[in-house]
């Protein structure tokens, strides 16, 4: 299928897509020790909603704006203020919803990014990275370093509030003509999506292996022994 960008895209497996998830993996080994030493979480929060603040309104000035993409209305624009909400305040809905969709949903973004470029490359390229690759670092700290939970109980939270979610997105879709969520139709990048069949049916087929690995994920995070260290506290070792 044919990019619509105006611009080119970043490839996949490219330099610059393997130099990212580099990135990625040295930013979580980092960041997991250092979390756990200070208290740093509403810090961070507050920065990933300030960063997701400043690139919406980016994507609403005049020559930016784009009924595909300005619109804060995919699943990853989502999980961004959440995952923010989760690092403020951990709310156990919102650790929940960090902690699943944060490390598939977007974990599938950055194996399978579709980075299209439209009007400056150089910010376009940096902010979906920065943001994609904070919200993975922070479902694993909240896990990792913080020793969060979910029980069967944040998996049926996360399956509600996905569903709700999708639902909206399929009602915008259908009246913009857009693709949020990847709910109309195929993405224009490969993704894992392309080995579940065509549209509607790998929406079917993702539904079920997210049910499934999410209920695996939080049965295995459970049994984690991370010892829990709540949100109001001064520096541990």
């Amino acid at each position: 299928m044919e990019s619509s960008s105006a611009l080119g895209y970043m490839p996949q497996y490219g330099v610059e897509h393997i130099s990212m998830l580099v990135l990625t993996v040295v930013t979580s080994v980092v960041s997991v020790p250092a979390f756990r030493r200070f208290n740093a979480a509403p810090a961070f929060g507050w920065l990933l909603l300030a960063a997701m603040i400043f690139w919406t309104a980016w994507g609403f000035l005049p020559g930016n704006y784009t009924i595909e993409q300005s619109w804060p209305l995919h699943f990853s624009d989502a999980l961004r203020v959440i995952a923010a909400i989760a690092l403020i305040t951990r709310a156990k809905w919102a650790v929940a919803v960090t902690i699943l969709w944060g490390t598939t949903i977007n974990l599938m973004s950055l194996i399978f990014p579709d980075v299209h470029y439209m009007q400056v490359p150089w910010l376009e390229f940096v902010m979906y990275w920065l943001l994609h690759i904070a919200v993975f670092v922070a479902a694993l700290v909240l896990v990792f370093s913080f020793g969060e939970k979910l029980g069967f109980g944040g998996v049926v939270m996360s399956i509600i509030i996905s569903v709700a979610w999708g639902l909206m997105c399929l009602v915008v879709n259908e009246t913009l003509g857009s693709n949020y969520g990847y709910l109309s139709r195929e993405p224009e990048s490969s993704s894992l999506l392309d080995v579940f069949g065509g549209w509607p049916f790998y929406i079917v087929v993702e539904a079920l292996i997210l049910f499934l690995a999410w209920s695996i994920w939080a049965w295995a995070i459970q049994k984690l022994e991370v010892p829990y260290l709540p949100k109001t506290r001064k520096v541990t070792a």
